[in-house]
């Protein structure tokens, strides 16, 4: 078993592994996690059994501690059909010691949630409890897995139903600009902060990965009230962000996006992922947040961190 550091030469080694892979999702492939490369000082690897690329792990450093890219939700072992029981045991013995002896003392690890998989791939999470690795986070987010889903809670009908008797129109649109200085002014209000990626950014990514990023709007008399972006995997279509004005919160407005996304952009996939509703690295929940997603029938799945001392 052979860990190497990825360089720009092996690009499309990583991304035909990442393709290939039975858990990895566009947001892994080279193009998505080097649109903020001056932010990070990259360090994914990649692991060979004998020439054959089983795995790859984004990555990046962080003082004296490796993590599963800064800059990405999830990362962990991205695993082709050849990462098995045994190589997932190799591969993280190989890996600690490919870091450690680059003077790296910690390594933390976040696994790409299940929902994202496309077959079974928790290899990795039984190699890093082997290897030692804490359990030191857990995000909570809330899923609605579309084969079996639970109904809208009577408010959640009720709101869905008062947006289309305003009229409420949900449109597919590039009008990045619009929404984010929406959702801007929403995350400053709310919590005293802005969101991850300026609308340039989100121009930039969607112009890289249409068939994956997409912006949905929910719009009166011409006027945009909500908007929600929506990341799309093979498994998951995960609301990215989700906005709105006041007078949009009042009539509906995102109730009808949601409902338009479940009811019509959802066939293709298993789930349909809100995003965690917890702060202070998953020590506290935001009860409003969650029982929100809930009233659409989503319940928890868990998003988590592990750590090994090196």
């Amino acid at each position: 078993m052979r860990i190497l550091p990825y360089s720009s030469e092996q690009k499309s080694a990583w991304d035909r592994c990442v393709a290939e892979s039975r858990n990895g999702t566009f947001m892994l492939f080279r193009d998505f996690m080097e649109y903020h490369a001056d932010r990070f000082t990259d360090r994914s690897l990649m692991v060979f059994d004998d020439d054959t690329l089983i795995a790859v792990l984004p990555g990046s450093l962080h003082g004296e501690q490796w993590r599963s890219h800064g800059g990405l939700t999830y990362g962990g072992y991205v695993a082709s059909k050849d990462f098995r029981a045994n190589n997932a045991l190799l591969a993280v013995e190989a890996t600690v010691k490919d870091l450690r002896e680059t003077g790296v003392r910690s390594m933390l690890v976040k696994p790409v949630p299940h929902i994202y998989h496309q077959m079974p791939s928790e290899e990795e999470l039984y190699a890093l409890h082997r290897s030692g690795a804490r359990l030191v986070r857990r995000d909570i987010s809330s899923t609605v897995p579309m084969a079996n889903r639970y109904g809208y809670s009577k408010g959640r009908k009720w709101a869905v139903n008062k947006s289309r008797k305003e009229g409420v129109v949900v449109v597919p649109s590039q009008d990045w600009e619009a929404f984010m200085a929406i959702e801007e002014a929403l995350l400053l209000e709310k919590r005293g902060v802005r969101p991850v990626h300026t609308a340039a950014e989100m121009r930039y990514l969607a112009g890289l990965f249409p068939q994956n990023i997409q912006l949905w709007l929910a719009v009166q008399d011409d006027v945009i009230l909500a908007g929600v972006i929506t990341f799309r995997s093979a498994m998951v279509l995960h609301a990215q962000y989700i906005g709105s004005i006041a007078h949009g919160r009042l009539i509906g407005a995102v109730d009808s996006i949601l409902d338009y996304l479940l009811v019509n952009e959802c066939a293709a996939v298993r789930y349909f992922d809100f995003g965690i509703s917890t702060v202070d690295e998953g020590r506290v929940l935001d009860g409003l947040l969650v029982a929100n997603k809930e009233s659409y029938g989503a319940r928890g799945t868990c998003y988590d961190h592990y750590l090994i001392d090196l």
